[in-house]
């Protein structure tokens, strides 16, 4: 059944789609990091200075380790660990059911592009659809000309942190 519902679900979007239009949270449009409420966790933390959330929740050693990649580098002005205190996410569907997405760094580097990065250890057909929908909102918000450029890309190893970011630089 979930396939048959995938299958209509894309016919429907691929003939029924004149333009994308990005979908923003009904009841705040644009948010901010200072915004945040407090909350308590029991994940490990480390400390951030490029971000008005005092501390990085790192939900794996391997985010731990980027985030501290994304402190050191030079061209990134702020990011935030996303998760869903901060409310940013992209909905999708994998397989007839109907997910949210919640990608884990957004880092508005130092040219003002705002890149939404992904840590992922191997590719699989959900990563490929969540990607997917991501690239259709990013491409939404671009065309609306209000919130900046939007790029988005995926990490599968640390030091191609780095590198990730040269490219939108």
């Amino acid at each position: 059944m979930n396939k048959i519902v995938q299958h209509v679900a894309d016919y429907i979007k691929a003939t029924q789609t004149d333009h994308l239009v990005p979908v923003y949270d009904t009841n705040k449009k644009v948010r901010s990091t200072a915004d945040m409420m407090t909350w308590f966790t029991t994940k490990p933390t480390n400390v951030t200075k490029k971000s008005q959330i005092s501390q990085v929740v790192c939900d794996s050693g391997w985010e731990s380790t980027e985030s501290y990649v994304l402190e050191k580098n030079e061209h990134v002005a702020a990011y935030a660990k996303n998760d869903k205190h901060l409310g940013f996410k992209v909905i999708y569907t994998f397989r007839g059911v109907i997910r949210n997405y919640i990608p884990d760094f957004l880092i508005r580097l130092d040219n003002g592009t705002m890149l939404v990065l992904e840590t992922k250890g191997q590719k699989n057909d959900e990563v490929e659809v969540k990607r997917k929908a991501l690239a259709e909102w990013i491409s939404a918000v671009n065309a609306t000309h209000e919130y900046g450029h939007w790029v988005s890309d995926i990490s599968y190893n640390v030091k191609d942190v780095d590198g990730i970011i040269a490219k939108y630089i």
